[in-house]
């Protein structure tokens, strides 16, 4: 299975080596915030439970570059792509296009040439899908970037990977999760390590670090597309693991001048289930 996983612009390098980490093979940069590799399909439901530096993990139908691409190339290789094989009986589908380049056609176009060509391939099939954009069952997604075509069948879902549910509380400038956990990764902070972040906002950085640390999924608890997908059908339930304690040696601690700020990462620390692991106290750093 051809997979694309989105991820931070400028931080790909940080996710194709967690992918070869969790799964065990290396992935590539195919264009900006986006790494390409081939997985079996046990794969994708460890990416998305497991992965902290992705966006999105997308199972790949076409991947073609055409020279003048026209909107009836975007309906001929998606018809090819065996998208009824995705769509199950009575499913809805939706399709969530991207275009880049100059074209003579505009992104909202690509969706409905796409999204009839789903259609017309179930319904060849003997199915009747329903065109649900609020609440699919299904998503494609389709990328046109200059004269390269690519379809895929989103496993993750509408929210993507990086909104953690943690997140309680925000500030006006909050860090984004997966770049909080890249420079985690970056810093080499394994355990027994101590980990200080003297300036740390709504506590993304100590949270990362502390969820990382003892293997606790970085999200538990929601819900995937790829669940509800006919190809992981057989995927073995999750088993969460996790420690409840950090290693021998390991402490995780932030430092922050604005009480309300102390607040917000108290929150957001509780939220996480790491009140006795992650502690913050109202300091400043330059004193």
């Amino acid at each position: 299975m051809r997979l694309l996983a989105t991820t931070n612009p400028g931080l790909e390098f940080v996710a194709c080596d967690e992918v070869q980490d969790l799964i065990g093979v290396d992935a590539e940069r195919r264009y900006r915030g986006a790494i390409v590799f081939n997985a079996d399909a046990s794969a994708v439901p460890r990416l998305n439970r497991r992965a902290r530096s992705l966006h999105r993990v997308l199972a790949v139908l076409r991947d073609r570059s055409v020279p003048d691409v026209g909107l009836d190339d975007t309906y001929d290789l998606t018809r090819s792509a065996g998208v009824e094989e995705w769509v199950a009986p009575e499913q809805s589908i939706a399709v969530r296009p991207t275009r880049h380049g100059e074209h003579a056609f505009t992104s909202p176009e690509v969706g409905e040439r796409v999204g009839q060509a789903v259609v017309d391939a179930c319904r060849a099939a003997g199915e009747r899908p329903t065109v649900d954009l609020d609440d699919p069952d299904v998503v494609f997604r389709a990328f046109v970037r200059d004269e390269d075509v690519l379809l895929a069948v989103d496993t993750t879902g509408e929210r993507s990977l990086h909104r953690r549910p943690y997140r309680v509380r925000e500030h006006d400038a909050p860090l984004r999760p997966t770049i909080a956990w890249s420079m985690v990764a970056l810093s080499g902070f394994e355990a027994g390590d101590t980990l200080l972040d003297p300036t740390c906002g709504s506590a993304t950085i100590p949270t990362e670090a502390a969820l990382d640390v003892l293997d606790r999924p970085p999200s538990p608890g929601r819900s995937y597309d790829f669940e509800h997908l006919s190809p992981f059908a057989d995927v073995a339930p999750h088993d969460p693991g996790g420690r409840d304690r950090l290693p021998s040696g390991t402490a995780v601690e932030g430092r922050e001048v604005d009480a309300d700020r102390v607040a917000d990462a108290r929150a957001n620390v509780a939220a996480a289930d790491l009140e006795d692991v992650v502690s913050v106290r109202r300091a400043d750093a330059t004193r």
